[in-house]
């Protein structure tokens, strides 16, 4: 049928069509392009591109010139021999549009390297941000758990840190291991000089005052005035009694001179008393002229009690205290007991006379009228501010 192919036989092999200009075994003589004489060549007539001999067998050219089969002409001549030409300008092209698109791919690398790098740079100083401020909260909270330990602290000796000295207060809160605050355990009998004073005829100047207001002013200073004159001779402030005060010297806070600093803090609240009820004259509509202070000291062992978070002393130094207080205006008494003990210290700079004073529901009580003989009071502090002072010049 038109069109249709033939098969061929099987088993026949078809032969491939003969060049018809097999110049295979020829020669031909080419001249030599390389200055040299003409050389005798093998060309394959069959394929005059796939090599050159040189009696030797084919060697491709295109692969002695480096080429790799891109761009060939079939015209190029080589002394009239018909050569493949190859042509280097694609792979160039090529290249360059890589060394363009690699320079591209490095441009968009480096801008993220660069972003990477400054979100990394800005995470650093947000780290070293939070991390300054998380110290600075750390250190607030210590400072404010230190606050409200110091607060926690002060409620729990608040019955005794507004009656001491300055010092004992500061050593009292810095006290780690409450070596000091143990000294002030409660329900424990120990000596202490005990001073009660009382305002004499005290009605009486209430009532000659001009007003209430006047005299509570003229009462409010002349107890602060006594409070900072035995708080300073490092006697405990125990209580206001309306119209006078109580306090003590222990031994274990005043130290060995505690007699020395009562009668010192009392002789000195006499001197407060006259300054102040001249500076008040005029708060009155009469001025009494033997109004003033009696003060009587006693020696013995006291206990120190917390009534409602209120410091108080009982013990029998408190009751003869309290009745020698109600001599005559101006006057200090010691009981027998506190007598005896200032005498045994030797101390010389203060004058002791012998007098009776009576006393209700006891009758006439033997006393000792002490007095200051103009000489220097020795002025021997009390070991714990030693310790105290010595702490703060090795803080400076």
């Amino acid at each position: 049928m038109a069109g249709e192919k033939k098969e061929e036989p099987k088993g026949k092999k078809t032969e491939p069509p003969k060049d018809q200009d097999n110049n295979e075994g020829k020669e031909q003589k080419i001249e030599s392009h390389f200055g040299g004489p003409p050389s005798h060549f093998m060309v394959r007539s069959d394929d005059p591109l796939k090599g050159i001999f040189f009696g030797q067998p084919a060697i491709n050219v295109p692969q002695i010139l480096g080429y790799s089969g891109v761009g060939v002409n079939p015209e190029f001549n080589i002394s009239g021999i018909s050569l493949p030409q190859f042509s280097v300008t694609s792979p160039i092209q090529q290249l360059q549009e890589d060394i363009a698109q690699l320079s591209v791919d490095k441009k968009i690398s480096e801008d993220k390297i660069a972003k990477l790098s400054k979100e990394i740079n800005d995470s650093k100083k947000t780290s070293d941000t939070l991390k300054k401020d998380q110290r600075k909260l750390i250190e607030e909270i210590a400072k404010r758990n230190k606050a409200m330990d110091t607060l926690q602290r002060k409620v729990n000796i608040g019955h005794i840190l507004s009656r001491v000295h300055g010092e004992a207060q500061k050593l009292l809160l810095d006290d780690k291991d409450d070596t000091f605050l143990k000294r002030f355990e409660l329900n424990k009998r120990r000596p202490a000089y005990v001073v009660a004073i009382d305002l004499r005829r005290s009605t009486e100047l209430m009532l000659k005052a001009e007003s209430p207001e006047s005299f509570a002013k003229f009462i409010t200073e002349l107890c602060n005035r006594l409070w900072d004159i035995i708080i300073n001779n490092f006697g405990i402030f125990e209580k206001f009694t309306g119209d006078g005060i109580l306090s003590f010297f222990p031994e274990f806070y005043s130290g060995d001179n505690s007699g020395i600093f009562a009668v010192k803090a009392a002789l000195k609240c006499h001197e407060s008393f006259v300054d102040l009820y001249k500076k008040y004259y005029s708060s009155f509509i009469a001025v009494l002229s033997d109004v003033g202070l009696g003060i009587g000291i006693d020696f013995g062992e006291i206990t120190m009690v917390n009534l409602q978070n209120t410091l108080s002393i009982v013990g029998v130094p408190v009751v003869y205290a309290c009745r020698l207080s109600g001599g005559k205006r101006g006057q200090t008494l010691l009981n027998q007991p506190a007598y005896k003990a200032i005498l045994e210290k030797g101390c010389s700079c203060f004058n002791l006379c012998e007098t009776v004073i009576e006393v209700k529901h006891e009758g006439p009580l033997v006393a000792y009228d002490v007095t200051s003989n103009g000489s220097e009071i020795p002025e021997v502090k009390p070991e714990w501010l030693a310790k105290v002072q010595n702490s703060d010049s090795n803080k400076k």
